[in-house]
């Protein structure tokens, strides 16, 4: 049985929304996976590594990943960055991707793209193009169409 992880740090709902979304999309595509959703800051590295699929999704803060600093007013400690500086090495055949919610503005910058680097660091082979969905404010709301393509996104994970 294939086992899927998708981690996801979340400060308003809207990435929770997609990671949500992406795995209804994974289940659909193949309804014998094994599929967990799990919130960054209640994962740990050991949980990761009995995964054959890892997608890890962050929303983009200042143009990157969350960090400590930029997560300080949600009295967040902890999330995909130090999930993914604290994985080991992923053994032959593990793969990921990764996605971020962001304004889908060419200066917005992105989170997918630093933790798609980060995966293939530690050995995982990628599956998919780092991806963004878009939120139309800072807290949202999502944009009308991103659920299902986040659906969308997560049946295609299954079928590469």
């Amino acid at each position: 049985m294939v086992r899927v992880a998708v981690v996801y740090e979340s400060m308003f709902g809207n990435t929770r929304a997609i990671a949500e979304a992406v795995c209804e999309g994974l289940r659909v595509s193949d309804p014998e996976l094994q599929v967990a959703v799990v919130q960054a800051s209640e994962a740990t590295p050991d949980e990761m590594e009995d995964v054959d699929l890892l997608v890890v999704g962050a929303p983009t803060h200042l143009g990157r990943m969350p960090s400590r600093l930029s997560r300080k007013q949600f009295t967040q400690a902890s999330g995909v960055r130090e999930l993914l500086d604290a994985l080991p090495t992923a053994p032959p055949g593990r793969k990921a991707a990764a996605f971020d919610t962001d304004f889908g503005m060419p200066l917005s910058g992105s989170a997918a793209r630093p933790i798609s680097r980060r995966l293939r660091r530690h050995g995982y082979t990628i599956l998919a193009k780092p991806t963004g969905f878009i939120v139309e404010k800072s807290k949202g709301p999502l944009r009308a169409d991103e659920l299902e393509r986040a659906r969308t996104w997560g049946a295609g994970l299954i079928q590469r």
